[in-house]
């Protein structure tokens, strides 16, 4: 399974700008990129599609199941 799809997955920080060496403004976004967790993996056999289901961040307590909260 090959996949090509390029990406940064994260949280938006801030906004600010840079300039660069002819002083042009040029606007820039601080992201978080953080570790990925590989929650899924689609297959064309059982699914129709081939495609990963990634994760990021931290699961809410509500969200969490029963299992996760008693370990």
């Amino acid at each position: 399974m090959k996949f090509s799809n390029k990406f940064i997955l994260g949280t938006k920080i801030s906004m600010t700008q840079t300039f660069d060496e002819k002083g042009v403004v040029h606007p820039v976004t601080a992201i978080k990129a953080g570790p990925l967790t590989v929650t899924a993996i689609k297959s064309v056999a059982t699914d129709g599609y081939n495609a990963v289901v990634v994760g990021f961040g931290e699961r809410g307590e509500k969200t969490s199941t029963k299992l996760k909260k008693v370990r």
